[in-house]
């Protein structure tokens, strides 16, 4: 035992001299202790140590720097800070001895010796206590904090909480400031490398939301209750097989223990030199969560308020069948304002038998209104040259939205030190939909007599009930490996009912042309499982999911009906090579499916004026991606990846002509033939002092489609990048400022071309009353260059548009956290009908 004792003691001094020359930045006097007592337990996947590191009052110190040295030769190997509990977790650790340095300002640095061998491969340190440094406290105020960008091998993790990013924000905005994530400016739809597609996970849950349920609920949750995000490229056989571009993790807050707490959030934005209007919003939150050792109680409450705008100008051009002489310019113009209200809640309850199983109850929902005033106007040249017609359209829309959702769900830990478990979910989802809209269009000549009119209005009601099942299992096969495998199945009914009325002498009468009733029906059977290991210094995935589609589109109205019944098998295969300290390998592969919105399979046609529709289309197919993905981590910081990916049958909207005899342009979802993808990714985070910090994302890629429309085979492809860059200031007094930019160049996307757009942000933030209350200031697109632009090219037709919504606004925030900060969160529920909800489009 001495022995022992006096090897750590000089392992710790090894360290100290290795951490401190790699890693101060200034001098620090050092008190060194001996090594922490540690229990280990064999782990599936590599070898790890975790720990918690608490002050002299036994309360957490979060992000505290952890240096992870081996122990023969003092080499840096990988380093991490505390989280806000004070805990931290290094994983991915060869066998090897090692020592943990510890350092914090205000704090004397400390340090913990521990091995990583084939019987001990999951250490958990004790409690680690540090002591205050007074010298320190008063010669320095600089604090460390976690990085805003952390790139692991499987994914990149944006740290927002604290980051002065949430000020104002709901959650959507807030995904638009992440590394690789762009909003497509004329749908908000979320473009993840460029690409459409992505999927949406909340605290490790899948939500596959598309892009309208994207909006509504992400809206619906105000920004400053995220406390990171994970951004997903390649995920495993054990995810729904649903999204063709990646995933995108959401992770909310939570408290460490017993007891209550919770905060209150309230926070806005204006931007009132717009169009000479008001244009701002409000958002409010309080979250409360009580937890005893056999009941966990948890709920939430938000409302938000928003008047917005968005403002687009372009033309269509009409050519004849020789696609070579212009018969017809539509030059476009119009101003969409409209004002949204939006409530949503959360209550739930864990119950815990014992200490081995859990039983859960969850219900979740939200509602909201929202009135639309659409100003259109249309110059029809004859030739491109001569004005021969103006287009004057007006339309008006209420709609209400409701959605609830019930979740019964259990989980049994058969043994906890090997990780073998059992959990179950059942769901049952409602929405509903409620619009009324009139639209109104006339024709006005040169000399300003208006006739031709024609006067539409509607009801648009959508029904869906989602139920849905799944099981999972975790079962150990030695050590080093383990085996996960579930299933789930899911029904889905949908009903809308599309009825349209025509104004004839004034007399409104059924408009059989455009009205349309819609019912939809699918049911999903899907079981995976997947395999992992480690030995030596590789680690090894491997997973089989398969799902069997059973669907059925019954237009009424038209007696129209696709059925479907397919079944795909999903693969999914990662290996990661720990070549040495410094450097690791990893390759990945996996195949996806993209399955239609049950919206883009309703034929119902949409009128935006007398010479532009949108359409669904009923017989629009599934697409599947295969990817390959080739990743370097050095030093554990900084990881280049190298992607490639190829979708066959993939949607995307596409414009046509409905016929050479007129100059309707109708856009509807199309499978495009195929679409291939490489790029070369970079992320790197630098200290260019104690007080600035710089997050750098980078990333070049090549997109290509190919298709064929009209019989003529049409081919886009252009290579593009992205830029995102994160400077943050520490100042004195708990202030925090911030700057930072992002950059989309043009792209390829589908048969258009979408145009670069690129914008600079700011903000501060400042804690007060030991970070229990929050105050954080933000501009968004300071220089106001935040824009769309689309165009493209087809037979017969040439389109191109500017798109330009609320960019510039100015935004703050308030929130007070108020009883214990040490409690436990409530079980992260991620219900199993979500990728189902995800498919329902609901504008916000």
């Amino acid at each position: 035992m001495k022995r022992n004792i006096r090897y750590s003691k000089w392992l710790i001094v090894i360290a100290f001299m290795s951490c401190n020359e790699l890693y101060s930045q200034t001098e620090i006097s050092y008190n060194t202790t001996k090594a922490n007592s540690a229990t280990s337990t064999p782990i599936v996947g590599g070898g790890k140590a975790s720990g918690i590191l608490l002050d002299e009052k036994k309360q957490p110190i979060p992000f505290a720097t952890i240096k992870v040295c081996k122990a023969k030769d003092s080499t840096f190997v990988k380093g991490v800070v505390t989280a806000s509990d004070g805990a931290f977790n290094v994983e991915s650790l060869p066998l090897n001895q090692y020592l943990i340095s510890i350092s914090m300002i205000g704090y004397q640095q400390t340090a913990v010796a521990f091995n990583i061998d084939e019987n001990n491969s999951d250490i958990k340190l004790v409690p680690i206590e540090m002591k205050l440094d007074s010298k320190l406290l008063n010669e320095v105020v600089v604090k460390s904090k976690k990085p805003l960008i952390e790139q692991q091998s499987d994914k990149i993790i944006f740290n927002v909480e604290n980051s002065g990013l949430t000020a104002g924000n709901n959650t959507l905005e807030l995904l638009g400031k992440a590394p690789m994530i762009f909003l497509d400016p004329a749908s908000e739809n979320i473009l993840l490398k460029g690409r459409s597609g992505v999927k949406i996970m909340i605290d490790g849950r899948m939500t596959n939301l598309s892009q309208s349920d994207a909006n509504t609920l992400l809206k619906s949750m105000p920004a400053d209750e995220i406390s990171k995000i994970e951004i997903i490229t390649n995920p495993s056989a054990k995810y729904d097989a649903a999204g063709t571009s990646g995933i995108i993790n959401i992770i909310t807050k939570k408290g460490q223990s017993l007891g209550t707490n919770g905060s209150f959030s309230i926070g806005g934005g204006y931007s009132g030199w717009y169009h000479e209007n008001d244009y701002g919003r409000g958002n409010t939150s309080l979250v409360i969560n009580n937890r005893t050792e056999k009941v966990n109680l948890y709920g939430s409450l938000a409302a938000s308020t928003n008047h917005s705008f968005s403002e687009n100008t372009g033309f269509d051009e009409y050519y004849d069948s020789s696609d070579k002489i212009l018969n017809y310019r539509h030059e476009n113009q119009n101003l969409l304002t409209y004002k949204s209200n939006s409530q949503s809640f959360k209550l739930g309850m864990d119950w815990f038998l014992n200490k081995k199983t859990t039983i859960g109850f969850l219900t979740n929902g939200f509602m909201s209104t929202r009135t639309d005033h659409d100003d259109a106007k249309t110059l029809i040249l004859k030739e491109g040259k001569t004005l021969e017609v103006t287009n004057l359209n007006s339309q008006d829309e209420t709609s209400k939205n409701h959605r609830l959702n019930f979740n019964t769900n259990f989980k049994h830990i058969f043994d906890a030190k090997t990780g073998q478990e059992i959990s179950a979910d059942f769901d049952y989802s409602t929405f509903a939909r409620e619009a009324n809209s009139t639209i109104n269009n006339y024709l006005k000549s040169n000399e300003g007599e208006i006739f031709s009119p024609l006067l539409l209005r509607n009801t648009l009601p959508i029904n869906v009930d989602i139920v849905a099942g799944k099981v999972d299992y975790i079962h150990p096969l030695s050590q080093h490996a383990k085996l996960e495998t579930g299933i789930k199945i899911s029904d889905v009914v949908t009903d809308n009912n599309a009825q349209f009325e025509i104004n004839t002498n004034q007399v409104w009468q059924n408009d059989a042309s455009r009205s349309n009733h819609f019912k939809y029906s699918e049911r999903i059977h899907a079981g995976y499982v997947n395999y992992s290991t480690s030995f030596s210094k590789y680690q090894l995935q491997a997973g089989l999911r398969v799902e069997q589609t059973i669907s059925s589109g019954n237009s009424i109205t038209t007696n129209t009906v696709v059925d479907r019944n397919y079944t795909q098998f999903f693969p999914s295969f990662s290996i990661m090579d720990a070549i040495n300290d410094n450097h690791s390998l990893s390759l990945s592969y996996s195949r996806r499916i993209g399955r239609p919105t049950y919206e883009d399979l309703n034929p119902f046609i949409f009128i935006s004026d007398r010479y532009s529709y949108q359409q669904g289309n009923p017989y629009l197919k599934p697409s599947y991606t295969t990817a390959v993905e080739l990743s370097h981590t050095f030093k554990g910081t900084y990881t280049t990846s190298i992607t490639y990916e190829n979708t066959v049958d993939l949607p995307l909207e596409v414009m046509r002509r409905e016929s050479a005899d007129n100059r309707i342009v109708l856009n509807r979802m199309e499978n495009i033939a195929s679409g291939n993808f490489y790029g070369i990714n970079f992320s790197a985070s630098q200290s260019v002092t104690n007080w600035w910090t710089i997050d750098t994302y980078a990333g070049g890629f090549y997109g290509s489609y190919k298709t064929t429309l009209a019989g003529q085979d049409i081919s886009n492809a252009k290579p593009y990048y992205m830029a995102t860059i994160y400077n943050s200031f520490t100042l004195p007094n708990n202030w925090t400022f911030r700057l930072s930019g992002n950059y989309l160049s043009a792209l390829a996307y589908g048969v258009m071309v979408q145009n670069s757009q690129y914008q600079a942000d700011m903000g501060l933030s400042k804690s007060f009353s030991e970070k229990k209350t929050i105050l954080k200031i933000s501009f968004d697109d300071i220089f106001r260059t935040a824009r769309g632009y689309y165009t493209s090219r087809l037979p017969g037709l040439a389109s191109s548009s500017t798109n330009h919504w609320q960019s510039q606004i100015v935004r703050a925030s308030f929130t007070y956290k108020f009883g214990s900060n040490k409690i436990k969160a409530a079980r992260q529920r991620s219900t199993v009908t979500q990728e189902e909800q995800g498919r329902v489009n609901i504008k916000d």
